[in-house]
């Protein structure tokens, strides 16, 4: 009877052990003018944050939210590179982390 009632605790821990070990980071991307990963995307009906979360989600990011602050510092320049002063934060799970890198999001 010992036995049993050891097995079976051994196995409640076992399963509680299980869990899912992804935390939830704010990633930063510095926009650009026009050379974001989400440009093609942008299709004038949706607001720009629906359309970096779909975008992310298509490829396969766990966003739980998008925020895009405007008070970066954006450069006196019009040209597709150049940054426009805003800076889009993700809210992810820490395993898209390097998906999220690839497409030059970093974490501050």
């Amino acid at each position: 009877m010992k036995y049993l009632f050891f097995k079976i605790i051994l196995c409640i821990l076992w399963l509680t052990s299980c869990k899912d070990n992804s935390i939830i980071e704010i990633y930063h991307f510095n926009e650009t003018q026009c050379a974001n990963p989400w440009q093609s995307n942008l299709n004038g009906e949706d607001d720009d944050v629906t359309v970096i979360r779909n975008y992310l989600e298509q490829q396969s990011v766990d966003v739980q939210n998008v925020f895009i602050d405007s008070s970066g510092v954006g450069e006196d320049c019009q040209a597709c590179v150049c940054l426009s002063g805003r800076i889009i934060m993700v809210h992810a799970d820490n395993q898209s982390e390097s998906i999220l890198m690839d497409m030059g999001f970093y974490l501050e």
